[in-house]
């Protein structure tokens, strides 16, 4: 794929579905993941030159209330939200160059759960970009103004405000990009960071 020359991928979302009412065993309670509001790349080659990707959502799923079925013993359980990846570009695997490039005002936002319980809190990953596996270089971008949240009743688990980076994946950054890789933020003001992960410092 290449995308060039001031395109303009604006105003996209990726929602993950709502968890479902009244499962016997919880199994579709779980609200759906959502990966890259705007670009989500499976695999193969990626080559984003001179585009503003712009205002873009990924929206975990909202978890449901569901009825467990024990003996003569029912207890009503709160299923957890989905996690929200990459709200602007999501890399599941391959390599992604995005060069002179806006990745601006995008947002990643976890599904809405109904418990405070720790093991229902989802996750918001990378408002910007966020890198699961494979390869991303970025040169002369600009990394702003996008957002992780988690609007539930959890507390909140947004990381990565502007990039999200999974151990293992290689990402390049050169000076200027790290430079206006700012702005970014979480509305909760939790332990969310500008870029949150490994990535290896290059010139362009």
């Amino acid at each position: 794929m290449t995308l060039e020359n001031g395109t303009l991928v604006q105003y996209n979302q990726a929602i993950g579905g709502d968890g479902s009412l009244g499962s016997k065993d919880g199994v579709n309670g779980t609200g759906g993941n959502a990966s890259g509001g705007g670009i989500y790349v499976a695999g193969g080659t990626a080559n984003l030159t001179a585009v503003t990707i712009d205002k873009n959502v990924a929206q975990g799923g909202a978890g449901a209330s569901w009825y467990f079925f024990n003996g003569n013993n029912t207890s009503l359980v709160n299923a957890p939200g989905g996690n929200a990846f990459g709200g602007g570009v999501a890399l599941a695997r391959g390599t992604v160059s995005i060069s002179g490039s806006f990745v601006n005002y995008n947002s990643a936002i976890g599904g809405t759960s109904l418990s405070y319980d720790s093991w229902i809190t989802p996750e918001a990953l990378g408002g910007g970009v966020y890198v699961a596996a494979g390869t991303v270089t970025l040169c002369t971008d600009s990394v702003q103004y996008n957002v992780v949240d988690d609007p539930g009743l959890t507390p909140n688990r947004g990381y990565g405000d502007g990039i999200y980076i999974v151990s293992g994946a290689k990402v390049y950054i050169d000076q200027y990009t790290l430079s206006n890789t700012i702005y970014n933020y979480d509305p909760d003001g939790s332990a969310g960071q500008q870029i949150d992960g490994s990535y290896i410092l290059q010139n362009c």
